[in-house]
């Protein structure tokens, strides 16, 4: 009985340990954040093939990204997963960068406001 139990507690220890050298590896970088905004951009003004000004934006945006969010973006690095904060004028938004991923912590997009 108790020789099971330790074995659950081994095999669980192994893969949380797993887990962890895996996001170690997989913390996404501030590039892959800038190139993650940089999609979200061009999908945003690509949903309007007609206007012409969106498709002059789409065009543009990985310029004027760049630039821009190397003023507003702060990275706090910790190791397995980075926490990106985006301070706009019009409010601050925060993402969580793991495993390759980024999880917004709020429930408002603020390239939904922009688009707008």
């Amino acid at each position: 009985m108790f020789g099971i139990i330790r074995l659950i507690i081994r095999i669980s220890i192994l893969v949380a340990l797993g887990l962890l050298v895996l996001a170690y590896f997989t913390n996404p970088t501030e590039k892959d954040f800038k190139e993650e905004v940089k999609e979200q951009l061009k999908s945003q003004f690509a949903q309007d093939p007609e206007n012409p000004a969106a498709q002059f934006l789409s065009d543009t945006t990985s310029d004027f990204t760049e630039s821009a969010i190397d003023k507003f973006l702060v990275r706090k690095n910790f190791f397995i997963c980075s926490l990106y904060e985006v301070q706009l004028p019009f409010g601050e938004y925060k993402y969580l960068g793991a495993y390759n991923l980024f999880f917004p912590l709020q429930t408002d997009n603020p390239l939904d406001n922009l688009a707008k």
